[in-house]
């Protein structure tokens, strides 16, 4: 067995530098049954291992958001070695009879080309859908026995009440990163019913906070970002989520990115991001949230450390352009200006519009002397984002803050608008 030396994640306070090998949970295949119902089983069952092995003190596992790329596809080993860097899959099939399911399940060795472990058992839907089941949590187990002979420490996770549920709950989530208005709005509504199901359901309610901090992303932000209406619905999901589950780590990450961004409470903040990584549950999002805290803490090696391991974990991920932006932003602020030009880069490949690696690349190329290249993308920039102002910026970031001001230097310097100074900044 060969392990990626880049691999380098700790799997406990104190521990740095544990290489941990890495296992992919590929969606799997319906072969046939019943119909289109039962076709979200797949992705339902792999969104259940994938959330109880996140807690495994012993193997990282590849987010779903990447993995489902693969369902329903002709792949090979090193097909999906070399996207998702991983050096063991857990895949196989499912068909419905007479009311049950029968599902084969194979754990396949990358390195080696050979599978280590089959097996097939005959279950119901319910088997399936309740996350915290028999099979669900034997089916973790074994898997994660076979790759690293240790008990694993399952994550804490929340079941829902219906298949119907669990298949809004998985579109919900898939639609959220949808490119489409009508599927990211589809997304909220698929939420939402499910809010009305499962009122105390804590992550539903996460998500529904995220959904509208998505929205402000979508549509350019820092206008958005001054209304204190959208502010105070984020806040309000995200406080009911933890006040149902003050142990939601997911929550936990969001709610001290939404303190920091919208309310700068940065010692709350600060707080709730290292509470949420004290858990141990290794899921990207959760890496990017305390990155961007840790960001505006000006705790850069922290951020850096969060940020790689959420691209480790989720290399096709759908929001992969926000952690390239995160991460270029934070290798700017330690004077790696090569690594923050590239990541900036990599996000504007992924998505043109987005306006945070533009800022990075203006600074980057100030600091780096190239002012003629600075100043075409900060008009670029300006067509983007035509109320940009270096003090909106300022005012986000943190207005007492030298590296902020450094930072906006190079923005003016290239001729970016310094626009109309807040209340907060003439404060003495």
């Amino acid at each position: 067995m060969k392990l990626s030396d880049k691999r380098q994640i700790p799997t406990r306070e104190g521990v740095s530098g544990t290489v941990l090998p890495t296992l992919a949970v590929i969606p799997f295949e319906f072969t046939g049954g019943q119909g289109e119902p039962l076709d979200a089983i797949g992705e339902i069952l792999a969104n259940n291992v994938i959330n109880l092995l996140s807690g495994s003190l012993h193997i990282n596992v590849i987010s779903r958001l990447s993995t489902t790329r693969f369902r329903g596809k002709l792949w090979s080993c090193s097909d999906v070695s070399d996207k998702l860097n991983c050096d063991f899959v857990l895949h196989g099939s499912y068909a419905e009879n007479n009311n049950a399911l029968s599902i084969e399940f194979h754990l396949t060795d990358i390195g080696a080309d050979s599978n280590i472990w089959f097996d097939r058992i005959q279950c119901n839907v319910y088997d399936i859908v309740d996350a915290r089941s028999g099979l669900v949590a034997d089916l973790a187990k074994n898997a994660e026995h076979r790759i690293f002979k240790s008990t694993v420490t399952l994550a804490d996770v929340e079941s829902l009440d219906s298949l119907e549920t669990h298949s809004l709950y998985i579109s919900g989530i898939n639609l959220m990163h949808a490119e489409t208005e009508d599927q990211f709005m589809l997304s909220k509504d698929c939420l939402t019913q499910i809010a009305s199901r499962q009122p105390h359901h804590s992550t539903v309610n996460a998500l529904l906070s995220l959904w509208h901090l998505l929205k402000v992303q979508r549509t350019g932000g820092w206008t958005l970002r001054d209304q204190q209406q959208t502010s105070a619905v984020i806040r309000h999901f995200v406080d009911k989520s933890l006040s149902l589950h003050p142990g939601n780590e997911f929550a936990m990450a969001l709610k001290g990115t939404v303190e920091v961004q919208f309310f700068k409470n940065l010692e709350q903040g600060l707080v709730l991001v290292r509470n949420a990584l004290a858990t141990q549950r290794k899921d990207p999002i959760i890496f990017t949230f305390c990155a961007l805290v840790f960001l505006s803490g000006r705790l850069y090696n922290d951020a850096a450390k969060c940020v790689e391991k959420a691209i480790l974990l989720s290399p096709l991920d759908p929001q992969l352009e926000f952690f390239y932006a995160v991460a270029a932003a934070t290798y700017y602020h330690t004077g790696q200006l090569e690594q923050a030009e590239t990541y900036a880069e990599k996000s504007l490949l992924l998505n043109p519009m987005h306006t945070s690696p533009l800022r990075t690349i203006i600074a980057t190329q100030m600091a780096r002397n190239e002012p003629e290249l600075a100043r075409e993308n900060a008009h670029r920039l300006m067509q983007v984002d035509p109320k940009f102002t270096v003090n909106s910026w300022l005012e986000h970031w943190s207005g007492d803050s030298e590296d902020g001001k450094n930072f906006a230097q190079h923005l003016m310097s290239a001729g970016i608008p310094r626009g109309q100074e807040s209340a907060r900044q003439n404060a003495p």
